[in-house]
């Protein structure tokens, strides 16, 4: 489980106030309270604010019910707005109102009915005029053209046509789909149409966000809201199973249902240091749906997720459902005990030795880490990679562990520790060529190109056939001033099989050798070349749209070709859609190059600096502190 909890400061950066594309908008507080017939009196069980812009029809799920709202006209003293309240059940409930009303002063819709004969009633208080930049973020998930969609099983995702989503909506669809199937086997669920899951690249004006995970579900459309952006990314697979949970077994306070979605979540991981580390709250608290949405969220969901699996785990499924069917915000503390025959403090008890002796099994952080990867959360997925390697039990488990571990911290940038784990993978077998290769790889990264020539030596002696290994050892000897040596072995490394291995990266290199020959048969070569590099990415750009590397290599290759435009735009889709730090330092590093051969040196600068701030490879920091150095020479 991997969700975000800085949703409010990112809000602040999409939410800003122009001058001129303002838009108008009102910030409101939500409640809704439930009628307490023990007391005789409303309790507050849940307290929000959210924006609402003018004439955007604004909705999702609070409390126990779908929202709409439109904000119709405003002035300095009155609001005009409509509320559309739909609940969830069978048949849905509708409540309409329209309101015109003062700042300040609340407007109420009441009995509204909910589950087991229980009442709610919603308040509205429109507190403040605020201006909204309607350019920041322009998409209305609701307005034509704005998102398209792709199908899958049992998800329709909608992405903006070139946002992040739109690269990256394949592994999106592979995370949801894994855990709806695993989900449906487990709960039994038969669900009619497919849920619609929106990949936002920012906070849509027209959602009403959970601002604790930066998401929105609703289960009354069969519709899902997440951030989808390289600073963000809230589509975890709870979205859906928590969207499922809803529809199928109607409400229940947040505790039960966002714990039951979250059954096969890592959350158990997060909840034995909490515990260890004696962070966690009286679990009485948790059972106030208000203290709940209040509480740190990290630790009310790994709470709420950990007691649910705890209760299916211990007792069955079917009384965690009839749990869960009799339970609301008021009496969940009673239906607690009377289902399970315990007192509270029992269930804790008994909840906490669940949670502190219960074994994790390995492949489980494998699971995990590989998921982690999918979300491109590449720390997280170090985090359990480093886990897996610690509680691996068998040979089996180490020898997947390992490889993964170098592969995250690769992914962090950490090229000393990836150098590390690939010596350690090597010690236990030095006869694999492509081993040998990854370690001269990690080690030229860190600027040991002797040790990495070696490797890379010993990788040729076990596969001399091998083009990538070919490739590397070019590349080492260019980095060591040995183009003579480097021209030769990319030759030789010439296969026009079009679909081998490191062609169009040879080709590349070996026009770039090439292209200030005075010879015009070599330039001619060059020019040959960069135009058989480019066909082969753009083919490879067919059977993955999300390849960042492809947008790269097209990129340098245009530059190649005196195409600076194309080379630009190439470069800049590969830094749009790129997450890894290596990559990002190799793709600003020949933006810096095509900036300064666009005679722009204000932006060159700007994208040499990048490669320096960046956990880049030497190579790549030595050849854009030239570039700074020979820039600043020349001033």
């Amino acid at each position: 489980m991997v969700k975000k909890y800085f949703f409010l400061s990112l809000i602040s950066l999409f939410l800003t106030v122009p001058k001129v594309t303002a838009k108008k908008a009102v910030t409101s507080q939500l409640s809704i309270y439930q009628f307490d017939t023990n007391l005789n009196k409303e309790r507050l069980i849940f307290i929000d604010t959210a924006d609402f812009v003018k004439n955007v029809n604004t909705s999702g799920f609070v409390g126990p019910f779908s929202l709409q709202v439109e904000l119709l006209d405003l002035d300095t003293v009155n609001i005009k707005f409509s509320v559309q309240i739909i609940t969830l059940a069978i048949p849905a409930k509708t409540y309409s109102r329209i309101f015109t009303d003062e700042y300040s002063l609340p407007a109420k819709i009441n009995n509204i009915e909910g589950k087991n004969k229980s009442r709610y009633s919603f308040v509205i208080t429109p507190l403040k005029a605020i201006d909204i930049d309607s350019t920041v973020c322009p998409f209305n998930d609701k307005s034509k053209g704005s998102f398209t969609f792709t199908p899958s099983a049992h998800a329709d995702i909608y992405f903006v046509p070139s946002s992040l989503g739109d690269f990256y909506w394949d592994s999106v669809k592979e995370l949801l789909e894994s855990n709806f199937s695993r989900f449906q086997l487990f709960t039994n669920f038969s669900l009619p149409g497919k849920t619609l899951v929106y990949l936002c690249p920012c906070p849509l004006t027209s959602i009403i966000w959970d601002k604790r995970f930066g998401t929105s579900v609703d289960p009354t459309r069969n519709i899902c809201y997440s951030i989808y952006n390289k600073d963000m990314n809230t589509t975890d697979p709870f979205i859906i199973t928590h969207n499922m949970v809803l529809r199928n077994y109607g409400y229940a306070p947040l505790f039960l249902s966002e714990g039951l979605a979250n059954y096969f979540s890592f959350a158990i991981y997060d909840m034995k240091e909490i515990l260890k580390e004696k962070k966690s709250l009286p679990l009485a608290q948790f059972l106030d749906s208000y203290k709940y949405q209040q509480a740190d969220p990290i630790l009310a969901d790994r709470t709420s997720a950990t007691f649910a699996k705890y209760l299916i785990d211990r007792y069955n499924l079917t009384r965690f459902i009839d749990f869960y069917k009799s339970a609301d915000d008021i009496n969940l503390k009673n239906q607690l005990q009377k289902t399970y025959g315990k007192t509270v403090s029992e269930l804790e008890t008994d909840w906490q030795k669940y949670v502190d002796t219960v074994q994790i099994p390995p492949e489980k952080y494998a699971y995990f880490a590989a998921q982690a990867e999918l979300m491109l959360n590449y720390q997280l997925m170090l985090k359990y990679t480093q886990s897996f390697l610690r509680v691996a039990q068998s040979v089996s488990d180490s020898s997947m562990a390992l490889p993964m571990l170098t592969r995250a911290y690769f992914f962090n940038g950490n090229y000393y520790q990836a150098t590390n784990i690939q010596k350690i993978i090597i010690d236990k077998d030095d006869k694999n060529a492509s081993k040998w290769m990854e370690l001269g790889s990690y080690e030229m990264m860190d600027g040991y190109y002797r040790k990495a020539y070696n490797d890379y030596l010993k990788a040729h002696a076990l596969d001399s056939a091998n083009q990538i290994i070919n490739f590397n050892i070019a590349l080492n000897c260019l980095y060591r001033g040995k183009k003579d040596s480097a021209k030769t072995i990319l030759l030789n490394n010439l296969d026009y099989n079009k679909g081998a291995q490191a062609q169009g990266e040879t080709r590349i290199y070996l026009a770039n050798l090439l292209k200030d020959s005075q010879d015009k048969a070599q330039q001619k070569k060059a020019t040959q070349y960069y135009q058989e590099a480019i066909s082969m990415f753009k083919q490879a750009l067919q059977a993955n749209n999300a390849s960042a590397s492809a947008y790269m290599w097209i990129g340098i290759a245009y530059l190649g070709l005196d195409d600076v435009d194309n080379a630009t735009n190439y470069l800049h889709t590969a830094e749009f859609i790129e997450t890894r730090p290596f990559y990002l330092g190799m793709i600003n590093l020949w933006l810096g190059k095509t900036y300064e051969k666009a005679g722009d040196k204000k932006k060159a600068k700007e994208f040499f600096g990048k490669v320096l701030s960046l956990p880049s490879a030497d190579y790549n920091q030595r050849e854009a502190k030239l570039y700074l150095k020979n820039q600043n020479t020349k001033k």
